[in-house]
């Protein structure tokens, strides 16, 4: 009977190439070969070519792998004395491909975000997530996933901003690998957790204003005096300590009122707060003041003089602290350079005492 004196080969092809089998046969009569393939015999056609190469040698090229040729060819040789079988294996090879591409994405701290795209080859890739070229670990935040179908999902819940950097999905099977990434930025919208407050400051002394700014990216904080940017330096230093910038005015003086501003910018957002400073002066007595005498029933006029910044209020007052309150005998007159004038009409006994005058300001007061 008919003999295979060379048997085909298992062949694994790529898909979309060509797979070639070669069978040696001997026999007489020279035998017919049949070549079965996903239960049809195979006849000439675009997909299949059966090429006798000799009396002895026959090829079959099967064109156009797909993932459905994938299985096994028989082949029969017979005569009229009787026939020999063989059986070979095709398998469709796939090099791993991602698809579609993972892009690029911006996400609000706090957001989820999610990763998906589809990977592809044969044999089945092997698939791994990695953040900024090392394998990313999952937590109870970030959670991987493949489906039945090969979709491969990345999940991070409650976005941090240590999750910046890029993820890369890496595959691999024998035949190759592929893979793709996706840079990630974390925003937060800027906020100041507190507003600059009007400021006093005692001439001489220093004075300080603060500000926390939060955001991400993080922002870069400027000060500004009267729209002047400050530069730090022995006047006016600035420290800036984790989210918070602070500004110290030392010894100040009347040259440092004025609107104090904190500009944050981050590039992707820009917010302001700001306030008003003022140098003020504690108010004192301005020369000694004098005791007065005078005659029943005539005019008595007691002054002093007070310096302050802002100019003091001032009142008088008995020595048990019961203020003096103007009316048609008794006038109390202050000018705008920090005199003021007790005067008493038509004095009597009871006003022989002594009196006490009080000027006041935002930042001190003095008897």
């Amino acid at each position: 009977g008919p003999k295979i004196t060379k048997k085909p080969v298992d062949t694994e092809a790529l898909l979309h190439t060509d797979a070639v089998f070669t069978i040696e046969t001997s026999g007489s009569p020279k035998p017919e070969i049949e070549w079965i393939h996903r239960d049809q015999s195979i006849k000439s056609s675009d997909k299949y070519e059966i090429i006798e190469e000799s009396l002895t040698v026959t090829k079959l090229i099967i064109h156009d792998i797909t993932p459905e040729d994938e299985s096994p060819i028989q082949i029969k040789v017979k005569n009229a004395l009787g026939q020999s079988e063989a059986t070979v294996q095709l398998k469709a090879l796939e090099t791993p491909r991602i698809e579609p591409q993972l892009t690029d994405q911006e996400i609000t701290l706090g957001q989820t975000l999610i990763l998906k795209t589809n990977v592809y080859g044969r044999p089945k890739v092997d698939v791994q997530w990695l953040k900024d070229q090392k394998p990313l670990a999952s937590s109870d935040r970030i959670k991987t996933e493949r489906t039945a179908d090969d979709e491969c999902i990345l999940t991070i819940t409650n976005v941090k901003e240590e999750d910046i950097g890029s993820y890369t999905l890496t595959i691999k099977n024998k035949i190759g690998k592929a893979d793709s990434t996706s840079n990630i930025k974390v925003t937060a919208s800027l906020r100041f957790l507190n507003q600059l407050n009007d400021l006093d400051i005692i001439q001489g002394s220093n004075g300080v204003l603060s500000v926390d700014c939060e955001g991400v990216p993080k922002p870069k904080l400027t000060w500004y005096f009267n729209d002047t940017e400050i530069k730090s330096n022995q006047k006016t230093r600035i420290d800036a300590k984790g989210s918070t910038s602070t500004l110290t005015i030392n010894k100040g003086d009347m040259p440092d009122i004025g609107i104090y501003k904190v500009v944050a910018d981050n590039g992707k957002e820009r917010i302001e707060t700001q306030a008003n400073v003022d140098v003020c002066v504690k108010p004192k007595i301005d020369g000694k003041p004098t005791d007065v005498t005078c005659l029943l029933n005539e005019t008595a006029k007691l002054n002093i003089k007070f310096t302050a910044i802002p100019k003091a209020t001032v009142t008088w007052h008995k020595v048990d602290g019961t203020e003096i309150i103007a009316d048609e005998r008794i006038q109390i007159v202050t000018d705008d350079n920090g005199q003021s004038t007790l005067i008493i009409n038509n004095t009597t006994s009871q006003d022989s005492q002594a009196y006490i005058a009080r000027a006041t300001n935002k930042v001190g007061s003095i008897d």
